[in-house]
């Protein structure tokens, strides 16, 4: 970890101000975007990013395209745990982002950076549960057309992710946990606002999963390595649902 990560994050300077971020939502939601906000100011702990560090990560990509997450997911949380654990020992101010999957996960690290003194916020981007859905399988496009490292988004996973992502913020709220809860959809803050009482309302509507159930029949009977040679028509089918 330390000759693949550490001397690109120690070339630059980050501020020392205690703040994190806690950036969550749904794969393609539009997290990374969000977290271009902050880059002068906030290192940015993405799991995603050191997929490609794995020692074994060339072999990994030839077991195809739906099993690289599998294969680095314990290697990409090591390397967040402990970039976490070193930078906030230095104050540094953190962008941790990740699915909000498990509530667990914020909490931990919530935990973990306020006992070092750090002020600890919570912010959720969200989108169309389809529109994010597609916007996985552009991104895995554009990569392998940049002869860059690319990753699907396991089907599975990818529903657990959005059929629990409102009920997890649900019981984020109701801990309290977090004294600051903002929602983005595309650019925009959504909450605090006018249109929503609570974060959780705001991600379930956003979310639409009503539009997604009409929408999966489509995609449950397909291979993965289809979705690409099949991107045209799903969203053709998108379409149809507006």
């Amino acid at each position: 970890v330390e000759l693949a990560i550490y001397p690109q994050i120690f070339q630059e300077h980050y501020p020392a101000n205690h703040q994190a971020i806690i950036l969550g939502g749904q794969p393609g939601a539009g997290k990374s975007f969000q977290s271009l906000l902050y880059r002068d100011s906030f290192y940015h702990i993405d799991g995603d990013s050191y997929r490609a560090s794995h020692p074994f990560f060339r072999e990994i990509q030839k077991l195809g395209p739906d099993s690289l997450p599998e294969h680095t997911q314990a290697f990409s949380n090591q390397v967040v745990e402990r970039l976490i654990n070193d930078l906030s020992s230095e104050g540094v101010n953190l962008i941790v982002e990740g699915t909000l999957r498990n509530p667990a996960v914020p909490l931990r690290t919530r935990n973990l950076l306020m006992d070092r003194g750090y002020s600890v916020s919570l912010q959720v981007v969200v989108r169309s549960a389809v529109d994010s859905w597609l916007s996985t399988l552009d991104r895995y496009l554009f990569a392998k057309q940049n002869n860059a490292p690319a990753r699907l988004v396991p089907l599975d996973k990818y529903q657990y992710t959005i059929r629990h992502l409102a009920f997890n913020i649900k019981y984020l709220e109701d801990l309290r946990a977090f004294p600051d809860i903002k929602v983005f959809s595309s650019g925009k803050q959504l909450y605090p606002g006018i249109e929503y009482s609570s974060a959780s309302e705001t991600v379930s509507a956003v979310l639409n999963l009503k539009e997604w159930n009409r929408f999966l029949p489509t995609i449950q009977e397909m291979k993965p390595e289809e979705y690409i040679s099949n991107l045209d028509l799903l969203k053709s089918e998108r379409g149809k649902l507006r």
